[in-house]
């Protein structure tokens, strides 16, 4: 699935059209989310994030305090796809639950267009385009560091847009 659409216009809602390094943290709370930084392997092994509903009812994104930054952001995108995806942008009692139990196949699901939307809310098609058309030396190393995500998100992106 393509989100392309969808993220233009959240994009456009909050500014950010053609921002390379997305400010994911700031884009969460102009959404109405929190986002705090724990341990999460205390909670769970294997666990980096977590949309939920808090003690104030809010919502909120927990991240885990020991990973890469650039995993945090994704991390932090991810979540924020739950949100749009799969909550409608509303916080209830279930997020938490939906986003741990990953036993059934719809929720894996859920997951893959999580992880689909996160991408290309960090590195979205167009602007990896102009970027990478800019580029004298196709180096996908640089061009991670300029959009803030790990190398390996960096180049599925461009083999999605068939820019290599």
């Amino acid at each position: 699935m393509n989100y392309n659409d969808e993220i233009r216009s959240l994009r456009e809602e909050f500014d950010l059209k053609d921002t390379v390094n997305l400010p994911v943290i700031k884009l969460a709370n102009e959404l109405g989310l929190k986002v705090r930084a724990l341990d999460l392997n205390a909670l769970r092994k294997g666990l980096s994030g977590v949309l939920r509903k808090n003690s104030e009812g809010q919502g909120e994104i927990i991240i885990d305090i020991n990973h890469h930054p650039n995993r945090q952001r994704f991390t932090i995108a991810h979540e924020i796809a739950h949100f749009i995806l799969h909550n409608n942008r509303k916080v209830d009692e279930n997020m938490f639950e939906t986003r741990i139990n990953f036993t059934d196949k719809a929720e894996n699901e859920k997951e893959k267009e999580a992880n689909r939307f996160a991408a290309e809310l960090l590195v979205p098609g167009d602007l990896l385009t102009r970027e990478w058309d800019s580029l004298l030396i196709k180096e996908t190393r640089l061009l991670a560091l300029k959009f803030n995500v790990s190398e390996s998100v960096l180049r599925r992106r461009v083999g999605e847009l068939g820019l290599e």
